[in-house]
C-alpha cells in the first residue's frame, strides 16, 4: 500500500494497524484514526556519512579530524537531545489526540 493511502485506509477500516514511529504518527496525524500505539524500542535510524575517498585523502589530517568531530557532535546532539525532545512532544500530541500509549524499553520486554 502506498504510504499516502495509509491514513484513509486506517480511517475506513481497510487496514487495522500499522508499523510507524511516534514522531511520524504525530506529524501525519494518525492519532486521529488509531486508538492504540505500542512502542517496542526498535529504532531503525541509520546514520551514514559518505565522502569521496579521493577527496577525503586530499584533506589534511587536521581537516579529517575536524570533519569526524563535527559529525560525531551532530550525531550526539540528534540522538541525545533533538530526538528525545521531539518524541516526548509527539507522544503528548498522540495522548492528547486520544491514543492509548504503551512503551517498552526494548523488544525483550514484550515477549
Amino acid at each position: 500500500m502506498a504510504y499516502n493511502e495509509v491514513f484513509t485506509s486506517l480511517q475506513n477500516g481497510v487496514i487495522d494497524g500499522e508499523e510507524i514511529n511516534v514522531t511520524s504518527a504525530a506529524m501525519q496525524k494518525h492519532y486521529e484514526v488509531v486508538k492504540y500505539f505500542t512502542e517496542i524500542g526498535l529504532y531503525p535510524f541509520p546514520a551514514v556519512y559518505v565522502m569521496n575517498g579521493d577527496y577525503w585523502n586530499k584533506l589534511s589530517a587536521e581537516d579529517q579530524e575536524l570533519i569526524a568531530q563535527v559529525f560525531a557532535e551532530g550525531h550526539e546532539k540528534a540522538f541525545d537531545e533533538f530526538l528525545p525532545k521531539t518524541e516526548a512532544l509527539c507522544k503528548l500530541t498522540c495522548e492528547e489526540g486520544g491514543v492509548t500509549l504503551k512503551f517498552y524499553k526494548n523488544c525483550s520486554e514484550w515477549y
